[in-house]
């Protein structure tokens, strides 16, 4: 399958009744829903739980849009799977963001299962054909309004029922509900308030005698030591939510005996892939399980109910019907409880229709990967060329009221004194833009502070330009790949406040060079391979705005009939080209000069070697003399612009190139995200 489109709404709907955590009272939330659609037409949808505060976890819906419209959007889109539990892979090298994956993750499940018109209880495994529901109650004002809380859902049908407990509100509210429901199934969560010490363990030794199913999360997520020894104290198995968020904390918890029971949560966990793996990994080790939930919307609770069909699912899980936290939900029909039984949908996917409609009228944002720009966030305009000035772009400067602002790109904006114009005097970097996407640009920074250190300059504070950066690319409304070339300069001589700007553009079209080829003269540095280690004054390796020299040898090539240039050194070794990277190819082994011989630093050349080890091939930095050059079976330029262009002619001398393997360099390298 390929997932060609993906969209997001950010969706906010209120609560029938506010909701009281021993962290903080919600009474909405917002959600950011997930479609997408496939190269068939196909359409799966998920649902991006995180809170909209960082009090269950880092994550919230702010960090959430970011990741998703910046990471897992570019890694998703285009990419090839067969199966949906093959999707997490896509992401593995993003640490964290666990909501942010589950509903890419969980979009992907109903796709593929729509698509193949199953029911998405019936992909994951699932056997039951209806789930026991109960519902989780906040801390209330006061005990008298908590237990008529509690009468109200055991009217509505429902058998369990969660307390949230927090310092100050845990053995006298508890007892009182005890006393006035002595039948009732009922246990706690506290999701981490306590501290692990002696005191509170014998406090929570209390809960013993009030036949709680279990105690959730009393102490801090990543103490594990604390809750065994609670588990040790008392008869009350110890259930862990927040503790567990990959499959490795729960092998952690079986081993130290943390607690009896996992609250599997598909959000915490990143999706239903893993939440399946851990209900699969509980199972073997005798731990029950039951699905926990976020107050998902109708789509997430779908899931939740097709996972909570899974056989070890043995406690009630948080999959009330709708009505308990919505007026009126995202899906259509709503989730609906009976006598605190849940029907498992058996439509294909999720099993019910969503509600664009409603979507629409509790829209708070969208974003389209086929617009590049949502179109309706209007916290940056959309230009197909895009001008950041970036204010606080290095330590030490003044205080600025914003890091960096739009800027008209017809305005001036540059002071005729600035040292960039007068002198040459400062730094740049530019990288490609690929469907939205930034191209190595950590990399990119870090060669960019390099730089800065080479030339003296202070540090520029890269935070500030990626944000300033990925700022640009919002707000780029082209349908066409890009170029970002970001810039600090020394500033006005004698006010030791740098300057910065980031500029964002269409890129040209290199079809043509990429597929024929170039012509490539040789021409003299002047300079020793050794120059950077001898003369490091010369400034050979950083990337300066002194360009008057790459662009002098670009004018000399044409004079001789090439479009562009390979440096050698005056001892006769080949360096680099005016903006691009050599490699060449001799059989199987794959040669670039090393940089240490006053070469800048190729962040693409470091993406064509990935693939080439990927490919089994030997790839080499070293030396490379000039007369070797016509014998190599293959020579590239490698740039951020235009990926790997062949060099065809050499000196005059026309030459050969394997096409397929540079266009699979070029396939790689435009779509690379490092």
């Amino acid at each position: 399958m390929r997932v060609t489109r993906i969209e997001l709404f950010q969706v906010s709907l209120p609560l029938v009744h506010g909701f009281q955590t021993s962290s903080h009272r919600k009474t909405g939330l917002e959600h950011i829903l997930v479609r997408f659609t496939d190269d068939a037409g196909a359409i799966g949808w998920g649902e991006i739980a995180s809170p909209s505060d960082p009090y269950f976890t880092a994550e919230n819906t702010e960090t959430a849009w970011s990741i998703a419209t910046r990471y897992l959007v570019p890694l998703v889109i285009d990419a090839e799977w067969q199966h949906p539990s093959e999707v997490d892979a896509l992401w593995q090298k993003i640490r964290g963001h666990e909501f942010t994956k589950a509903g890419f993750a969980g979009a992907a499940w109903d796709l593929w299962s729509r698509s193949r018109g199953i029911p998405l209880a019936e992909a994951l495994g699932g056997t039951r054909t209806e789930v026991a529901a109960g519902v989780s109650l906040g801390i209330e004002p006061t005990i008298d309004e908590l237990l008529a809380q509690v009468a109200v859902q055991l009217d509505a049908g429902y058998g369990r029922v969660k307390l949230k407990i927090a310092p100050g509100w845990d053995l006298d509210p508890v007892r009182e509900v005890r006393r006035a429901f002595p039948d009732l199934l009922m246990h706690v969560d506290a999701n981490g308030a306590y501290a692990s010490d002696d005191d509170t363990i014998a406090r929570l030794a209390g809960f013993d005698a009030e036949s709680l199913s279990m105690i959730e999360q009393p102490f801090a997520p990543g103490d594990f030591v604390g809750h065994a020894r609670l588990q040790e104290r008392i008869e009350t198995p110890v259930c862990l939510d927040e503790s567990v968020v990959r499959l490795d904390d729960l092998r952690t918890m079986i081993a130290l005996g943390s607690g009896r029971v996992l609250n599997i949560k598909v959000s915490r966990m990143g999706g239903l892939t893993v939440a399946k793996a851990a209900h699969d990994l509980a199972g073997d080790a005798g731990i029950p399980v039951w699905c926990g939930g976020m107050h998902e919307f109708g789509i997430g609770r779908a899931a939740n109910l097709a996972l909570s069909s899974l056989e070890h699912f043995s406690y009630p899980s948080d999959v009330s019907g709708s009505d308990k936290y919505y007026a009126r939900d995202v899906i259509v029909p709503a989730v609906t409880a009976r006598d605190g039984i849940v029907k498992v949908p058996t439509g294909p996917g999720i099993g019910f229709e969503v509600d664009p409609a409603w979507i629409e009228q509790n829209l708070e944002r969208r974003f389209d990967s086929d617009e590049r720009a949502a179109p309706n966030d209007t916290r940056a305009g959309a230009s197909a060329a895009v001008l950041v000035m970036v204010d606080d772009a290095a330590e030490g400067g003044p205080v600025t009221p914003t890091p960096f602002r739009f800027a008209d790109l017809d305005a001036p904006q540059l002071d005729v004194r600035d040292l960039s114009a007068t002198r040459g005097d400062g730094i740049f970097e530019t990288l490609g833009v690929h469907r939205g996407r930034p191209q190595a640009i950590e990399e990119h920074l870090q060669r960019f502070a390099r730089s800065a250190a080479m030339l003296d300059l202070p540090a520029p504070k890269l935070d500030v330009w990626r944000d300033a950066i990925h700022a640009a690319i919002a707000a780029h409304d082209s349908p066409a790949d890009g170029f970002v070339k970001f810039v600090m300069t020394r500033g006005v001589e004698g006010a030791g406040v740098p300057v910065g700007w980031v500029h964002l553009a269409d890129a040209a079209d290199f079809t043509v060079p990429r597929e024929q080829g170039v012509a490539v003269v040789t021409l003299d540095r002047g300079y020793r391979r050794d120059v950077a280690r001898t003369s490091p004054w010369l400034l050979q390796g950083a990337k300066s705005l002194s360009y008057a020299v790459n662009k002098s040898v670009l004018r000399e090539a044409a004079r001789r009939g090439a479009a562009d240039v390979i440096f050698t050194s005056s001892d006769g070794f080949v360096l680099e080209g005016p903006s691009s990277t050599v490699l060449l190819r001799f059989g199987d082994r794959f040669v670039s000069p090393p940089s240490d011989d006053g070469i800048l630093a190729g962040t693409t050349l470091a993406s064509a070697i990935e693939l080439l080890a990927e490919l089994g091939h030997e790839t080499h930095r070293e030396p490379v003399r000039v007369e070797q050059l016509p014998s190599a079976d293959d020579i590239w330029l490698l740039s951020s612009t235009r990926s790997a262009v062949a060099v065809a002619e050499l000196d005059g001398v026309q030459r050969a190139f394997d096409a397929e393997l540079t266009a699979r360099l070029q396939t790689h390298l435009i779509s690379r995200d490092h």
